[in-house]
């Protein structure tokens, strides 16, 4: 396994463990406050993303070549998406990763980029079979997912 991978396994927990609390709802609300097309407003598809994160956590983690290509793709392709969103939604809120509403910045927008890298660094991880040391450039975009995070909640109590 490659360290991006489960750095970005652990971002997707946190988008999952957010959202558990008052499912289906929780979800649909995040879903209005990034404008998503009024089609997408279902139960069903609030359940959908939230099976389809944990199921990537686990294909993230545990999956072997060539399935963790497979994955790291649909890995990119939904952190490119939640990407577009945040930068489309600037100036609303979300609850991306928190229960409280969050005001949607340009540091928001920074902290998806660096989700993008941890999603695109994951691509190939192969399995259990070790995370090395000589992976921690993954640890800088993971750095810099906290430092927005901070940052952002810094700018709202002052």
């Amino acid at each position: 396994m490659s360290l991006a991978a489960l750095l970005w396994a652990a971002v997707l927990l946190q988008s999952v463990l957010a959202s558990l609390r008052g499912m289906p709802a929780s979800m649909l609300r995040a879903m209005r406050d990034l404008f998503l097309p009024s089609g997408l407003m279902r139960p069903a598809a609030a359940w959908a993303h939230l099976v389809l994160q944990i199921i990537l956590i686990g294909l993230l983690i545990f999956a072997s070549r060539p399935v963790s290509w497979f994955s790291g793709a649909i890995g990119v392709l939904l952190a490119f998406t939640y990407l577009v969103l945040v930068a489309r939604a600037r100036g609303s809120e979300c609850r991306c990763l928190s229960t409280k509403p969050q005001p949607i910045t340009n540091i928001t927008v920074l902290r998806n980029v660096f989700v993008l890298a941890l999603a695109i660094l994951s691509i190939g991880a192969d399995g259990m079979t070790g995370v090395s040391w000589s992976q921690w450039p993954a640890l800088i975009p993971l750095a810099g997912v906290i430092a927005c995070e901070a940052a952002s909640r810094s700018v709202r109590r002052a």
